[in-house]
């Protein structure tokens, strides 16, 4: 295990909505200036690169948790305990088959992380940035998707889907187009008004280098996340216009989908499969228990009664990666032309209709 060095003022950060507050830099993130950090007050989230301080009396530990899946060293690739501390909070115990521990507690304020001497700083930040801070959110009440999210034309556009599912790859090409990306794989739901909006998460993209090399021309064009972990990385931060830092109005979510049938490249899905489609790409659902199904049902049926969700076929064609993104952009330009006609002369807040068919 690395301790942290406490010697430097603790960096703030504003991440998916949340203010974090950590002991040590973290690459990833983009610190709030000092100036702007003193009005923030006290941070939602305090992160400490250290065991916990009671970890080697925690008692009455409940599995909550064990992956299906294991690592070369025989060990569930993800474990999840609830343990009763001795200050009698209830805190999670989150460990992954490399060693890499995190310890939350149930207010989701408050985490601590260590690694075992094989891991680094770099492959637990892997973690921290995704799944962690995924369940920290779903711990304070936030509905969150599997999805990455670009900005277009001033509005969120989700790209949801199933691991694998192409979202990443998508928002690259979308970047690379000049449109900028609000988030990657983490999209909240955060209610406003009548919709919702979605904050931006790290300013970073994980790709697949096969992603890369079509994107980019070569595999090895982009940084790898960490010495043992074979995904790149794309710094938004690092190129003009790529990263959306502000938070935006959820417009549309496209489900990607990567069927070899003949039909339409995008199409809409209809309101009771859409919500079951959105539901099974509820972000680290498998973490949680009934009681937060239960708030994701009653927020998910919100967003399908307030935002369209579409289908987009992407069958796995690298060489029609852009001309799909184009569908998409032209597919809501029209989906908001529609909804404009719909409501001229209405002072009512929007609600989209579709006049597509």
């Amino acid at each position: 295990m690395r301790v942290s060095d406490s010697s430097s003022p603790s960096p703030t950060y504003s991440v998916c909505g949340l203010r974090v507050r950590s002991d040590r830099h973290i690459p990833d993130l983009v610190p709030v200036p000092v100036s702007v950090s003193a009005e923030f007050g006290n941070a939602d989230v305090e992160i400490t690169f250290q065991e916990h301080p009671e970890s080697s009396r925690f008692e009455q530990q409940t599995l909550r948790y064990s992956s299906d899946q294991s690592g070369s060293n025989g060990e569930p690739t993800v474990r999840l305990w609830e343990i009763a501390s001795s200050s009698l909070c209830l805190l999670y115990h989150l460990v992954y088959g490399d060693g890499t521990k995190f310890v939350i507690d149930e207010a989701g304020s408050k985490v601590w992380a260590s690694w075992a001497s094989e891991s680094t700083f770099e492959d637990t930040l892997t973690y921290l940035l995704g799944p962690v801070l995924g369940f920290v959110l779903r711990l304070r009440g936030v509905t969150c998707l599997h999805a990455s999210v670009v900005a277009i034309d001033g509005v969120a556009v989700a790209l949801a889907g199933p691991a694998g599912a192409g979202k990443s790859t998508a928002a690259a090409q979308f970047a690379s187009m000049g449109y900028p990306v609000l988030s990657d794989d983490i999209a909240t739901l955060e209610p406003a008004g009548a919709g919702f909006v979605v904050q931006p998460s790290p300013a970073r993209l994980r790709l697949w280098p096969s992603s890369v090399e079509h994107l980019y021309g070569r595999a090895d064009a982009l940084p790898r996340l960490t010495a043992s972990w074979e995904k790149r990385y794309l710094d938004l931060r690092t190129r003009d216009r790529c990263f959306q830092s502000t938070p935006l109005p959820l417009a549309a979510i496209f489900v990607l989908s990567n069927s070899q049938a003949a039909g339409e490249a995008i199409e809409e899905i209809p309101r009771s499969a859409a919500m079951m489609q959105l539901l099974a790409n509820v972000y680290v659902n498998y973490l949680l228990d009934d009681s937060f199904r239960e708030r994701d049902f009653v927020r998910i049926a919100k967003v399908v009664n307030t935002i369209p969700v579409r289908r987009v076929n992407l069958r796995h064609n690298f060489a029609a990666l852009e001309h799909t993104c184009r569908l998409i952009a032209a597919d809501l330009d029209q989906m908001r032309n529609c909804e404009r006609q719909a409501h001229v002369g209405r002072d009512d807040s929007p609600s989209f209709v579709s006049c597509l068919d």
